[in-house]
């Protein structure tokens, strides 16, 4: 039987849904705990501090899609687990016809991402059957590269032919649809229509 006095240390423990994403946050509670019928007791510490990330544990690398049915639902998800991660080769992040940018956070941010070279581009462009895909907010900017390196923005859907079905937009008036700043460099924008 546990005593007052006695230190007893208790893990908690997650379990984690199938539908969960990259980029979701796990945090627990605790607030009851039971080892007999006559001796509930609530923790010290209800709320442990912390939570962790869902992260690939051996980085990024290939083709992800963004959209309801995708593997992520926006670009700001993709892109908080590459904060969280790194590229372990060139990547492509392909837009799908059911993506809504009302699922952003505005500004997009594109921070460095470790992995990212000449070699590791990350590539961002409509998925080969998608049409029209709007990227369309407010704010100071709609896409912010900051200190960030080596992205393709191709609004060509798979990356193929000459039409632009990929359309950049900031509607209000006093924000920019791109913002480039710190040491960002090879950022390459084609075939997207970019306004504001």
């Amino acid at each position: 039987m546990l005593q007052d006095y006695a230190t007893n240390y208790l893990w908690l423990t997650y379990d984690v849904s199938d539908s969960a994403q990259i980029g979701n946050v796990l945090d627990a509670e605790c607030y009851e705990i039971h080892f007999s019928l006559t001796w509930p007791r609530p923790p010290d510490i209800t709320a442990p501090a912390g939570n962790r990330t869902i992260v690939p544990g051996n980085g990024l690398a290939g083709t992800y899609t963004a959209g309801a049915s995708g593997d992520f639902i926006s670009l700001t998800s993709i892109l908080d687990s590459l904060t969280e991660t790194f590229i372990t080769a060139p990547m492509t992040i392909e837009l799908l016809n059911d993506y809504n940018s009302s699922n952003e956070t505005f500004p997009i941010n594109f921070p460095f991402i470790y992995g990212s070279s000449t070699e590791n581009k990350i590539t961002i462009r409509p998925a080969i059957n998608a049409a029209n895909i709007s990227i369309t907010g407010n704010g100071s900017a709609i896409l912010k590269f900051e200190n960030s390196n080596n992205i393709i923005i191709d609004g060509r859907p798979g990356g193929v032919g000459e039409q632009r079905h990929l359309t950049i937009q900031n509607e209000d008036t006093s924000g920019s649809a791109i913002l480039v700043t710190g040491d960002s460099k090879n950022i390459d924008f084609s075939y997207s229509k970019i306004l504001g």
